[in-house]
């Protein structure tokens, strides 16, 4: 069928599923309305609700797929009416071999701060084909050029989440993303795997019983053999996002403003990643540790190294003989108590300008993903201020990591962009909402004990 009458009849479906919705609400209402509402009714009202806004997600996707396959066609055509019959190609562009590649059509010589590729987001949104054309040959341009280079995009997931956008510039999430508010610094410094191809779950293996080894008794005799055996662990794959409100004056009468708007967008995302990482709910870092208690009501930086190190022996006596690769986890604040700890009359951590009589050395390097310094053990350690500082009873406490980082398991796929996308969720406000979003899994507790935790009133906020 020809795209316009499926786009024609796809809008007229909307219409009628958000008519039906309409219906839900209004019996909702009068549900909840009754002086002993029927509980099993209003979840049933509530589920039906769920299930027109999936459909209504994903109609309104496919509606915007057919709109920008039209806008295509009829640029298509235009082009096509442009070219004049038996017009003859220069000489030197019949004898040459070379192929040129269309050139991108964000640039960062031209668009530093992505104000144009934001313009075009907001204008694609409020209906401008020409916007939603550019984006559209923008991604397929972005696309193209990982599968050139050997990483080929994949529609991860976005037909089951019914997500759907535009994809960001790599030059943007460049520029940006290094600068993040809080940073995703632990993310960085965890074993990375791509996405699977679709689907919600990514799966690893463990090893449950290993193979086995004995003295053979005698000549002739069997020699020892246990059948090794193992099991995939299913880990969620989730959505991260950030937003910013921006109002309908500041798109339409502030077309130079946008690019504040598209630099925060990118900091929230990856510092979101981030925290999810270290805070989410069961499958976080902070949920999945093995707590090592530290109490004291005046803490040494020797009692809390001496709680670091029996972190590290309960790591390593998780991973048996397995390598390990030690990794301490601090806030930044914590890190700085550390330095400001002396031992007789020389710091705790050294810098570099203190010669060599500090118990640690501090690497000179700031805040960022990078190593911040290096404990006696010669433990490594990295901050992160996404570690929550409201912890224990007095709600002023923060958590001390000590891990494996060959345990540290993030799904992350560099091939696969960020997205963005534009919604008007705040109409009667003449607000618009910018969401950059992309998907994320993690698992930290392949091996149990192979995340320690330091908590206690130990870890109250460092007095300096």
């Amino acid at each position: 069928m020809d795209p316009k009458k499926l786009h024609a009849e796809l809008l007229r479906s909307i219409s009628d599923k958000y008519k039906e919705r309409a219906a839900v609400v209004a019996e909702l209402t009068e549900l909840r309305g009754q002086d002993t509402p029927d509980d099993d009714k209003v979840a049933e009202a509530l589920n039906r609700r769920k299930a027109i806004d999936a459909e209504l997600g994903n109609m309104e996707g496919r509606a915007a797929d057919l709109s920008a396959e039209i806008a295509e066609d009829e640029l298509a055509a235009k082009r096509a009416a442009e070219v004049h019959k038996g017009a003859e190609l220069p000489e030197e562009r019949e004898t040459s071999n070379k192929v040129t590649r269309e050139e991108a059509l964000y640039r960062k010589d031209q668009d530093p701060k992505g104000d144009t590729f934001m313009r075009d987001v907001a204008l694609a949104f409020t209906g401008s084909t020409q916007a939603r054309e550019r984006l559209g040959r923008h991604t397929e341009q972005l696309f193209d050029e990982r599968a050139n280079a050997g990483a080929p995009v994949h529609q991860r997931i976005v037909a089951s989440s019914g997500l759907s956008g535009w994809a960001v510039p790599t030059y943007l999430v460049d520029e940006f993303a290094p600068n993040a508010k809080k940073g995703a610094n632990f993310v960085e410094n965890c074993r990375k795997h791509p996405l699977p191809e679709s689907g919600l779950t990514a799966y690893l293996s463990k090893v449950t019983t290993g193979t086995s080894a004995d003295e053979q008794a005698a000549e002739g005799d069997t020699v020892d053999e246990t059948d090794i055996d193992d099991t995939l662990i299913s880990i969620p794959i989730y959505t991260v996002a950030g937003s910013q409100t921006t109002s309908r004056q500041l798109i339409d009468r502030a077309p130079g403003a946008l690019d504040v708007t598209m630099e925060d967008l990118v900091r929230s995302y990856y510092t979101d990643a981030d925290n999810k990482a270290i805070n989410r709910a069961s499958t976080g870092l902070n949920a999945v540790a093995t707590v090592l208690t530290y109490t004291d009501a005046s803490p040494t930086a020797q009692e809390f190294y001496s709680k670091i190190l029996q972190a590290g022996a309960a790591v390593e006596t998780a991973k048996l003989d397995q390598d390990s690769e030690l990794l301490v986890l601090l806030h930044n604040t914590r890190w700085l108590w550390l330095q400001n700890q002396f031992v007789s009359t020389w710091p705790f951590i050294a810098g570099r300008m203190s010669g060599a009589n500090g118990q640690g050395a501090a690497s000179g390097a700031g805040y960022g993903p990078g190593i911040r310094g290096y404990l006696p053990s010669d433990y490594p350690v990295i901050t992160d201020n996404n570690i929550v500082t409201n912890l224990g009873a007095g709600t002023n406490q923060d958590r001390a990591y000590v891990l494996d980082k060959n345990e540290a398991h993030v799904w992350v796929d560099d091939s696969q962009p960020l997205l963005i996308k534009a919604e008007q969720t705040q109409a009667k406000k003449l607000a618009v909402d910018f969401v950059v979003y992309g998907y994320q899994a993690n698992c930290f507790n392949r091996y149990s004990g192979a995340v320690q935790a330091i908590d206690g009133t130990g870890l109250v906020t460092p007095a300096f």
